[in-house]
């Protein structure tokens, strides 16, 4: 008999088998009669000798095969025919199911398009990302003068690079001021990620050093949406929170790293960033790893580098420790947020 035919022949086998445990009940209360015993007491030792029937047919049972089988099939016919009787319980059941699908389905959608097609990082596992935890968990920043002795002492990266990110007000001449989302970033950072402009030039060292010319690279998209795609946009001057900075590049479609970024500027940018203290750790910092260096080794130079600067410059609170981990699993793994 094929499995498939067992499965639904479920009583044929219950018949058979209470049938042959009853027989073997009744063959010993006619060894115990043959004996002089009285029928009652001889059906009574039989029971007793044998043990109770529907332990022995449970045992029987779980000896079968597909036992696991049937079981499942059993529970799908009491489940159908539970929903059969009930059909209006079964309708809310199928379109709150139908619902939670959907809304599943939208939500990866929509953390796909936000988080993943907005990381198109080259080798990304190759990548890591350096934040601190306090001694209660709670994920903080890297201080610039920290991230500037660990980037001149550090020998596990080809490249580090610290960002930070927030709104600004696009004006011009004759545009509409606009809000856009800005991204400082090192002039190592977006060729460490692997991109590189479509139009223009990335940054270069000389941009991103103190008192250097004010510039900027747009995304792709707020090159269309407020230049109309224009080519010329390449050397026009615009106005970011009111101050100047020349065009000089635009990025490729979809990349918007971090925090969907409409614009990046060098990190020297940022007004009195050389007087800021150690404790304000308000910078995030990616790192490409050197072609010889595994991610386990850079944590454990940049936990030994953190302790020396913790010991050289002691700064409240003395319970951060650096936490350094791959792209991929800082921003799309586990309970991870948008870069």
């Amino acid at each position: 008999m094929s499995w498939w035919r067992r499965l639904r022949d479920r009583d044929g086998p219950e018949d058979r088998l209470d049938a042959e445990l009853r027989d073997h009940v009744e063959r010993q209360v006619a060894d115990h009669v043959r004996t002089g015993m009285p029928e009652t007491e001889a059906r009574r030792r039989a029971r007793l000798d044998f043990g109770g029937l529907d332990q022995v047919k449970e045992l029987c049972r779980d000896a079968r095969r597909l036992r696991w089988l049937a079981d499942a099939w059993r529970d799908v016919r009491f489940a159908a025919r539970l929903l059969a009787r009930n059909r209006s319980f079964t309708l809310v059941t199928v379109s709150v199911l139908a619902l939670g699908i959907g809304v599943t389905t939208q939500f990866f959608v929509m953390f796909y398009a936000i988080t993943l097609r907005s990381l198109p990082i080259d080798d990304p596992e190759r990548v890591v990302h350096i934040s601190t935890r306090d001694a209660r968990a709670r994920r903080g920043g890297v201080s610039y003068a920290d991230f500037e002795d660990i980037r001149h002492a550090a020998t596990s990266f080809s490249a580090l690079a610290a960002y930070r990110a927030g709104p600004v007000a696009i004006g011009d001449d004759d545009l509409a001021p606009a809000r856009f989302e800005r991204a400082f970033i090192s002039a190592s950072g977006l060729g460490l990620l692997g991109e590189t402009p479509i139009l223009g030039r990335d940054f270069r060292d000389a941009d991103d050093r103190p008192g250097g010319q004010r510039v900027v690279i747009l995304a792709a998209h707020a090159w269309r949406d407020r230049y109309g795609g224009e080519p010329g946009v390449v050397g026009r001057v615009i106005r970011i929170d009111g101050e100047p900075a020349a065009v000089i590049g635009v990025m490729p479609d979809g990349f918007r790293f971090p925090r969907l970024a409409d614009l990046w500027q060098p990190v020297s940018q940022i007004a009195g960033l050389e007087d800021q203290p150690r404790d304000a750790r308000g910078f995030e910092v990616i790192g490409r790893l050197a072609h010889d260096a595994t991610v386990a080794r850079a944590a454990a130079e940049i936990d030994a580098l953190a302790a020396v600067l913790a010991r050289d410059h002691p700064a409240p609170p003395d319970d951060v420790r650096h936490v350094t981990v791959t792209v991929p699993e800082r921003f799309v793994g586990g309970a991870a947020s948008a870069p």
